[in-house]
């Protein structure tokens, strides 16, 4: 009897883990369950750190967080994926991360690892009431923020605009550095790709900065549209 108990516990650990597909948007909706669009997650659910990590129901290494509709919410990204085994987080048609003007960051990667954003068909990250002649003339608004233990991070597929609209003949950068509107930010941090991304209206569509004592390598910028912005990279 003990040797089939035995047999059986060892089956039960060889089981495959499977991903989870969980879906977030600004309110809980339906069920509030994750299991869709109509049942979705709330940003502030996705943004509480017990939402991330290992168990059924949580934002674990290989599942996909779903964004949906438009999000008004910030978001920050608590958990870390693992080298073939990345967090997804795919935006679904339509969907968005808007605010009227970002006063920190979007999407917030600091020091995370082996993580996927995926925009999908048309996802987008934006300000839409930021710039030089519009209702707020926010400074410091990241698109998608990382930091120098960030690694392995692929940002594909998506839309970052408007973040600060320049008026043509306004002042920028000052003689030193305008930090207006960024759409990619990162001090420090290795194996960063940000590729097939359309990006416009910001004052730097990539910035990275060499971060003393920090690995700084493997860092790939490539098939993305970048226009009316005072730095590509």
């Amino acid at each position: 009897m003990k040797k089939y108990i035995l047999v059986l516990f060892i089956l039960l650990l060889a089981l495959p883990v499977y991903a989870e597909d969980l879906y977030v948007g600004q309110s809980a909706a339906g069920g509030d369950d994750g299991s869709s669009c109509a049942n979705q997650k709330a940003a502030s659910w996705f943004n509480t750190s017990g939402s991330w990590g290992a168990g059924v129901g949580k934002i674990s290494p290989g599942d996909t967080a779903h964004l949906c509709g438009t999000i008004s919410t910030s978001l920050k990204v608590y958990g870390n994926g693992e080298s073939g085994n990345e967090i997804t987080i795919k935006f679904e048609d339509d969907a968005k991360l808007s605010q009227a003007a970002c006063a920190t960051y979007l999407l917030d990667l600091y020091g995370r690892s082996y993580i996927i954003v995926d925009g999908g068909t048309n996802g987008i990250i934006e300000n839409t009431d930021n710039g030089d002649a519009l209702g707020s003339q926010v400074s410091s608004s990241y698109g998608i923020r990382g930091a120098s233990a960030t690694h392995d991070i692929e940002i594909k597929n998506l839309t970052i605009q408007n973040l600060y609209v320049h008026t043509y003949g306004s002042e920028v950068g000052g003689g030193g550095l305008d930090i207006k509107g960024l759409a990619f930010f990162t001090p420090g941090g290795s194996n960063i790709s940000v590729h097939d991304c359309v990006i416009n209206n910001t004052t730097e569509a990539f910035f990275h900065q060499n971060v003393a004592g920090v690995t700084n390598s493997t860092i790939s910028f490539y098939d993305n549209t970048v226009t009316r912005s005072n730095l590509g990279l």
